[in-house]
């Protein structure tokens, strides 16, 4: 005799499947410039898809931000040579986890950081820089900056940031490169290092 609970889980099984499958991350390379919600941009099984917020993201071309995003694991890494440039509306990245790495040009109104760890190693353009709970290292170019708050660890080896308006920091901050900004605020550690 059949038991009913054993066919239910039998119908039930290729479902738990499909959910668990959606739990893991993938890694995901760009393919072709374009908006990074067309999954012609895009080089992931099954097709199409854009990348999840738990997902391993390489970007090779120039890719469109064209959405708000959030990344809460896994990575994105933007390599030399390639972008992810907002379109024409002011974008936010939220980021609780994972990585974000920049080897090429980085164009986001607003970044608002709560976890991970962020490196800029080119090109960051970003208004405002909020909440850097993460640990932030930069051996690159941070332009336009309005507002950078750092209540994590931040490290700048070279000309850092450029013109700012204001920059606060309640946590830790090395310096030994060069940072310029209007108004600062150090509630925390600040280190200006020789040459800094």
């Amino acid at each position: 005799m059949k038991r009913p609970y054993f066919t239910c889980l039998k119908a039930l099984f290729p479902l738990v499947l499909t959910i668990l499958s959606s739990l893991t991350s993938a890694q995901i390379t760009s393919i072709s410039n374009g908006n990074w919600t067309s999954p012609f941009t895009w080089d992931c099984t099954p097709f199409p898809c854009i990348p999840g917020t738990t997902d391993v993201v390489i970007i090779d071309h120039a890719v469109v931000l064209n959405t708000d995003w959030m990344i809460t694991s896994g990575s994105i890494t933007v390599n030399a040579g390639a972008s992810l440039i907002e379109d024409v509306t002011a974008r936010t990245f939220y980021m609780t986890g994972g990585a974000y790495l920049n080897n090429g040009t980085t164009d986001i109104s607003n970044i608002v950081s709560t976890g991970g760890t962020f490196t800029n190693n080119d090109s960051l353009r970003v208004n405002i820089y909020l909440y850097n709970t993460t640990y932030f290292s930069n051996s690159g170019i941070i332009a336009d900056v309005d507002s950078f708050a750092n209540i994590g660890t931040f490290i700048n080896n070279v000309n850092a940031i450029t013109d700012a308006y204001a920059f606060y920091t309640n946590d830790t901050c090395s310096n030994s490169g060069k940072m310029s900004f209007v108004n600062f605020e150090n509630d925390g550690f600040f280190v200006n290092s020789a040459g800094g």
